[in-house]
């Protein structure tokens, strides 16, 4: 249900632009203004899950790792898939965003 939600929070975000409502002629900015809009009230809708997530995107793997699993092994395994290429440590600001992804 978590991810869920959080998928709810960030599809918008990713379906196109971040809208500008300071540029362009009178009915792009009304558009953009209209498109913050319906993306506050949507941050709005779920904001009991926007620590969360904030949390997971932003946080080390291993915080996030030891949140959710209780086995080293399994940790460590996931831990290992997440920063694979990412040539990070576990330990690394922004890792736990790997590791959801695994």
């Amino acid at each position: 249900e978590f991810l869920a939600e959080c998928r709810e929070i960030l599809r918008p975000l990713l379906d196109g632009p971040l809208p500008d409502p300071f540029q362009g002629r009178y009915y792009e900015r009304k558009q953009a203004a209209t498109t913050l809009y319906s993306l506050i009230k949507n941050a709005a809708r779920h904001r009991g899950t926007l620590g969360a997530l904030y949390e997971l995107l932003t946080a080390p793997a291993c915080h996030v790792l030891d949140k959710w699993f209780e086995s080293d092994m399994l940790k460590a395994t996931l831990a290992c898939d997440a920063v694979i290429g990412a040539m990070i440590s576990p330990r690394d600001v922004g890792s736990g965003c790997c590791s959801s992804s695994v």
